[in-house]
């Protein structure tokens, strides 16, 4: 109300006032929703059949199948599938426990 008696428009309002506030959610949300794809291996299992293109998780099925008894390439091959997870976790962990304790706290 006070941004529309300074004569702000819709848009002023929402990229001044609105958006910011809801920068710490949305980082949050997104970084969720790209561990979720990340990690997925059940609708990937589904649609694709081709070996080319499996994604990591199916990849990683796929390398303990054939090396049942190697634990150490299977720790090796799985310590790599989690590098990108964690690395958007460093770049943005500021923002993404901002947007956790912001939701979580009253006040």
């Amino acid at each position: 109300d006070a941004a529309r008696l300074d004569g702000c428009t819709e848009w002023a309002i929402f990229w001044r006032i609105v958006a910011p506030l809801a920068k710490p959610a949305l980082a949050t949300v997104a970084m969720f929703a790209f561990m979720d794809a990340w990690t997925d291996f059940q609708g990937p299992l589904v649609y694709l059949h081709d070996e080319n293109q499996f994604t990591l998780a199916l990849g990683l099925q796929a390398f303990q199948g054939r090396h049942q008894s190697q634990w150490h390439l299977m720790m090796a091959a799985a310590t790599l599938m989690t590098i990108p997870m964690i690395a958007v976790f460093a770049i943005a962990q500021k923002t993404f426990v901002k947007g956790i304790s912001v939701g979580g706290v009253k006040g």
